[in-house]
């Protein structure tokens, strides 16, 4: 049985949104492992929103581009969500196995560790 193709549009706002801090929880934990967060991994992840990493998934460039238009609005909701990395990634791959066929899940997964590795 094919699952239907869902669309950020479909979701509901918490559900985009949390989506929209994935890329973010990846690269806290990531660059904040040493304790801190300079200035050049920010401009990295920056570069990494503008553009997505070459092998993103569409969902993945989707959600980057919607992070990317929402600046300073996303970054401060980001700041204020009160999950951890490991409670808000939990939460979008439940997102992505509701919402999603396990291809697209996956691929959006991939996406996310090219931003760890960037």
């Amino acid at each position: 049985m094919d699952m239907p193709e869902t669309t950020l549009a479909n979701l509901t706002d918490s559900d985009r949104t949390t989506l929209s801090y994935a890329a973010l929880w990846v690269f806290s934990t990531v660059a904040g492992s040493d304790g801190s967060v300079d200035e050049a991994e920010v401009d990295a992840l920056a570069e990494l929103v503008e553009r997505a990493p070459p092998r993103s998934s569409e969902l993945l460039r989707a959600v980057l581009a919607d992070v990317s238009s929402g600046g300073s609005r996303v970054l401060g909701g980001y700041a204020a969500d009160g999950r951890s990395a490991d409670e808000g990634l939990r939460r979008v791959a439940a997102i992505l196995d509701l919402n999603w066929p396990p291809e697209t899940g996956q691929d959006f997964k991939r996406g996310l560790l090219e931003i760890g590795r960037a």
